[in-house]
């Protein structure tokens, strides 16, 4: 008597065992790199990358903030912004989840924006911008949000 197999979803199939997905993953990545013969055209395309850093800004409380990230080659992979040491993501492409009434992203390009409205020093800190890669890759960039200082004090300090 023949055994009848049930056909399992493959998310399912490998949910909870990591090392049978470990080892689909490391197959998905050998097939995906095209191994070419002579007058084979590689469709393969090349990885994302950061072009320069995320400049650190100094900006006043109450003013806007704009941090800007810029990815060359992104292809389907997805951009995010985050803050260090905090668990949540602040945006993953356009879609923003963390401070909607204050925080939004665009882009432009290659360069990712995320503007900050109406910082406050609770926004200091530094922000990461990420590629969906595998590993992530990341960048950070530092925000300082600065008082303002009363009017009498500042034409003391330049006076003196």
């Amino acid at each position: 008597m023949s055994q009848v197999h049930k056909r399992v979803p493959f998310h399912k199939y490998i949910a909870g065992d990591a090392v049978k997905f470990n080892r689909y993953k490391e197959k998905q990545h050998f097939y995906s790199q095209a191994v070419l013969s002579p007058g084979y055209v590689s469709t393969h395309a090349p990885e994302p990358e950061f072009i320069g850093g995320i400049p650190g800004i100094k900006v006043i409380a109450g003013k806007d903030a704009i941090l800007r990230c810029v990815v060359e080659n992104l292809g389907d992979y997805k951009v995010s912004w985050g803050v260090v040491n905090q668990k949540d993501q602040l945006s993953i492409g356009t879609n923003v989840f963390k401070g909607k009434d204050r925080i939004h992203v665009t882009h432009s390009d290659n360069s990712w924006y995320l503007h900050i409205k109406n910082v406050t020093q609770n926004d200091t800190g530094y922000y990461i911008c990420q590629i969906s890669t595998n590993p992530i890759k990341t960048q950070a960039g530092h925000l300082d949000v600065v008082g303002i200082c009363k009017i009498l004090m500042c034409f003391r300090v330049l006076l003196n």
